[in-house]
This record gives C-alpha cells, structure tokens and sequence, in this order.
C-alpha cells in the first residue's frame, strides 16, 4: 500500500521564522513524536526507509506530504498522525508552533499502480519536477545534478526494498536504461538544504524524458516514476529532501505483450 498524508498548514503570525524547504529535516523530528517507541527504533537501524517526507511551499501556503511504502509504516506513522486530535504542529527547535488547517489522505494499492502503468499502454515519454532539493551520494561526493542512472538506480534501490516478493535490479536493466532512456530538457537550478548546520547541495526544477523501447520497457519506467511521487528519489528523502512530481503522465489503455522484468526474490 502506497499512501500520502497531506496536511496543510499555516504559521502563528508571532512565529519567529518563515517556513523554508529546509524545515523538512525539523518536520521528521515532529513526525517521531507521533511513531511508537519501537517502531522509531526499528526505523533507526539502517536501510532504505519504508516512509518519506517533505514541506511543499506554494503560492504562500505550506503542505507537509508524509508518504509511506508500505501497510506497516501507514499503520505506525500515517494513521497516528491522521487521528491526532492536535490543532497544531510545534516545531520544539525553533519554538515555532504550525497551525493545522486540513489533512487529506491518497492511498494506492501496488495492483493499482502496476495497472495504471505496467500493464498500460504509457507513452515514451514524461517530465519529472523535483520539488524539493535533490541530490545524490557518488563515491562519497554530493552530486547535485541528475542523471537517468542515478534517477533510476535510486528508485529501483527502493522499490526492491519494499516490494515483497519481487525485485527489479539487475546490471542488464540499468545499462537498458542508460542506453534508452534520454533527458530531451530542462529547466534546472542549483539551491542548498540546510541539515543540522550542514549545507546539503541540491537541485531543484524539471526534466523530461523519452524513452526508446518495447512497450513493456516504457511501462516499467513509468511505473518506477509514479512509485517515485511516493518513495522519493536520491538521499534524505526521509528528512524533506528529494520529493518529486509527475508532470506528464499518459492514461493507460488496454494491456501490452512481452516478458515482465521482474524476478521472484530468492
């Protein structure tokens, strides 16, 4: 289960900070409060987390987007926070309080996301908008460009951590994507995420892409895109970092041929 808790919200007028894209690493502090003792320990023990956050800013109005990957962590962070009965978020760092204006919930089933795209009909192409910085860890470095392997390495990466049964990595399919999957523009800037005192480079803006190949191939891509809006893409994304949009995304129509590229795990 894929779900999206969207709560929007607007500051005191006495708070003494304005709300930036950085705030997302202050927001997953405020997320812990509302996660059992446990599960924030199992949380803490390393690997790709089932969850990601992010604060939106738009048009003077900010959305914190909680999504989790899985029906666990929907349980153990989505469903706490939905159910609060709190009429604001208190920011203890920066003794800022949020007040909550609305929350609304999107869920998708991973049967409804492989129906809408893997076994649709997409089209070869679509634009990704990175919302909030975004960068990736190349031999140690920051890498704040995108690249398609390091787009889709990153989403295939989190998507075999969640997925169950199946797993989608192989050396065979990242070549494939390299070699048919082309960024044709962009529309890019760089920008920084403050962490804990440290100055993540980062971007932010669109990319689109077209994708050469069987219809299976094109399918495959757009399914880890849309899992993408969920999961994230490249690092923190726990922490605000990394959040990512669709802009461009067909409506499927009827069902391809050719062979699925996904395994059963051993």
């Amino acid at each position: 289960m894929l779900s999206k808790l969207i709560i929007s919200l607007e500051s005191r007028e006495d708070s003494p900070r304005r709300m930036n894209y950085s705030f997302g690493s202050l927001m997953q502090g405020v997320l812990m409060e509302h996660v059992a003792p446990d599960f924030a320990e199992f949380l803490h023990t390393g690997g790709v987390n089932p969850y990601a956050q992010y604060l939106e800013l738009r048009d003077g109005a900010a959305a914190w987007n909680v999504t989790t990957l899985t029906a666990e962590a929907r349980e153990q962070i989505i469903l706490p926070m939905l159910n609060s009965q709190d009429t604001e978020l208190r920011i203890r760092h920066h003794d800022m309080e949020l007040k909550i204006r609305s929350k609304a919930v999107e869920e998708k089933t991973y049967e409804k996301l492989m129906e809408e795209t893997y076994f649709g009909r997409c089209k070869p192409y679509l634009t990704l908008e990175f919302i909030t910085p975004t960068a990736f860890k190349v031999d140690g470095e920051y890498q704040f460009y995108p690249t398609v392997f390091h787009i889709f390495q990153s989403l295939i990466r989190k998507y075999d951590a969640v997925s169950g049964e199946t797993e989608i990595f192989s050396e065979e399919l990242m070549k494939e994507i390299t070699e048919h999957v082309h960024i044709t523009r962009y529309n890019l800037r760089s920008c920084i995420f403050g962490l804990e005192g440290v100055k993540v480079p980062g971007f932010r803006g669109q990319i689109s892409l077209r994708i050469h190949g069987p219809q299976m191939f094109v399918n495959l891509i757009h399914m880890l895109a849309a899992f993408g809006t969920f999961s994230g893409v490249g690092i923190k994304t726990s922490m605000g970092m990394g959040a990512v949009r669709l802009r461009e995304q067909s409506a499927p129509s009827g069902a391809p041929t050719g062979t699925p590229r996904m395994t059963e795990k051993a």
